[in-house]
């Protein structure tokens, strides 16, 4: 997990934590201040030199990024045993690799239709590593015109569609086809005003 921190200085007008439940900010100090030229147009829209010339003092906003670990244990190394990257002329492409800790990766792309108006691509792959509990994660994926999906036995499924409503379903699309729909035609049965 890690922590940022952030310290502004703003001309010393940050409210305290204490004094507003929305600040993340603590009083600072001033940092020291640097010469900005001041810029100004005059009202010919003509250049005058000796407007560059006036500087004012302001403070530099200073943002400092702290990163703290909770457990203090370094990350050991972590070796790549295998690796293959594939591009070609064509657009296609493949790679994998494999880590020493027993994290793998594959994916290749290809794009179907190519010169036509269903140009689309289409990505297959697959990942795996071991979660913090230990057990193996795996998943394989497709990513195509129809949209993303991934498949793996630790992701949630969607519950069964009940009985009746898949007859329901069924009897719906049974009524539609057997009733032609003239499209040219309003419907006397929606249209009841005069």
């Amino acid at each position: 997990m890690f922590t940022l921190l952030l310290v502004a200085a703003l001309s010393g007008t940050v409210h305290s934590a204490a004094q507003s439940q929305y600040s993340l900010f603590t009083r600072v100090h001033p940092v020291h201040p640097t010469q900005v030229p001041h810029l100004q147009h005059a009202p010919e829209a003509s250049y005058h030199p000796e407007q560059l010339q006036r500087h004012h003092e302001a403070p530099l906003p200073i943002a400092v990024a702290a990163y703290t670990r909770r457990d203090a244990q370094a990350k050991e190394f972590v070796p790549i045993l295998a690796y293959s990257n594939d591009i070609a002329f064509d657009g296609t492409y493949s790679y994998n690799y494999e880590t020493g800790d027993g994290m793998t990766r594959q994916e290749s792309g290809v794009m179907n239709n190519r010169g036509t108006p269903d140009e689309a691509p289409s990505v297959t792959g697959s990942y795996s590593y071991t979660d913090p509990e230990g057990r193996l994660i795996k998943v394989n994926y497709v990513a195509d015109a129809n949209g993303f999906r991934a498949e793996g036995d630790h992701l949630p499924t969607p519950p069964p569609i009940p009985v009746a409503i898949l007859r329901s379903l069924e009897y719906i699309a049974a009524k539609q086809r057997s009733e032609p729909i003239d499209r040219n035609s309003y419907n006397e049965r929606i249209v009841t005003s005069k």
